[in-house]
C-alpha cells in the first residue's frame, strides 16, 4: 500500500540513578534553556517534541525515554531514522556520553516499535477524552468539519472500504492527513471496540499529542517495516 502523501501533513499540525546522574541531568537543564535541544548526530537543534531522548540506565545501557523525564544526562537525536543509523555507525553515543554504553543491536527497531505502541497507547487516551469519533458512519458525519485534525484507516481494511473513505475525503476534507499505519486489531485493542476500521482524530490537545508521537513514528519507521507491528496485551 502507498503511503499517503498527506501523512507527511501530521507533523506540520502537530507542530529514566547515581549521583553522576543527578549532576548530568542538571547541567541538560543549564546547558539547554528552553525547549530546544541539540542532536548528538547532526548537531542542529529541534524542539524536544521532534526529538528523541535517550539515557544510559543504571547498568549502562542505552535507553529509549520517551517522556523525557528520566534521571540522567540526555541524549538527544532528530527523530529520523538516518540520524539514528548516523549515531550509531559513528559510536557517537559513547562519545556523547563520555563513557562506555552498552547498545543493544537492534536498537532502531526496538525504538520503532515503542513508538508505535506509545502510538496506540496515545490513541486510547484520546478516545478517553472524547476526541475521537469510531465508525464510518459518526465519521462521515464529521468530515469536512474544521474541528478534525486527521482521519484514521485501518491498514488492512479492505480495498473497497479504503476507496469508499478516500473518496470521500477527498470531496469533503482533503486537506486532512489520512494515517494508515495500523492494523484494524492493533486499533481494537487500543481503543477497546472491536473491529475498528475508521476513526477521525477531534481537535484537542490529546489528538494534538497523538499527532506528534505519530510523527516521530513515522520519522523512524519505514512505510513497509513489518518487523515493527506489535500486539498491544488486552
Amino acid at each position: 500500500m502507498q503511503e499517503p502523501r498527506s501523512n507527511r501533513e501530521v507533523d506540520m499540525r502537530a507542530a529514566q540513578a547515581t549521583q553522576a546522574g543527578a549532576r548530568g541531568n542538571t547541567r541538560e537543564s543549564i546547558g539547554a534553556r528552553g525547549n530546544t535541544r541539540q542532536c548528538i548526530a547532526t548537531g542542529v537543534k529541534g524542539e524536544r517534541e521532534h526529538m528523541l531522548r535517550f539515557v544510559a540506565a543504571p547498568d549502562g545501557t542505552l535507553a529509549l525515554d520517551l517522556s523525557a523525564r528520566l534521571p540522567g544526562r540526555g541524549l538527544w537525536i532528530q527523530a529520523s531514522r538516518a540520524a539514528l543509523n548516523k549515531a550509531l555507525s559513528r559510536n557517537l553515543f559513547v562519545r556523547a556520553h563520555g563513557a562506555p554504553l552498552k547498545i543493544a543491536p537492534q536498537l532502531v527497531d526496538d525504538v520503532s516499535t515503542l513508538l508505535r505502541r506509545r502510538c496506540l497507547q496515545t490513541l486510547g487516551l484520546v478516545r478517553r477524552a472524547g476526541e475521537l469519533e469510531l465508525g464510518y458512519e459518526n465519521v462521515l458525519k464529521v468530515l469536512g468539519s474544521k474541528k478534525i485534525l486527521a482521519l484514521v484507516l485501518a491498514a488492512d481494511a479492505s480495498a473497497q472500504t479504503a476507496e469508499a473513505m478516500k473518496a470521500k475525503r477527498a470531496r469533503n476534507a482533503p486537506q486532512i492527513p489520512l494515517i494508515e499505519r495500523f492494523e484494524r486489531n492493533e486499533l481494537s485493542l487500543a481503543l477497546g471496540r472491536a473491529n475498528v476500521v475508521h476513526a477521525a482524530l477531534i481537535n484537542g490537545g490529546l489528538s494534538l499529542r497523538f499527532l506528534g508521537e505519530f510523527a516521530r513514528f513515522e520519522a523512524i519507521t519505514p512505510v513497509f517495516d513489518t518487523a515493527a507491528a506489535i500486539k498491544l496485551a488486552p
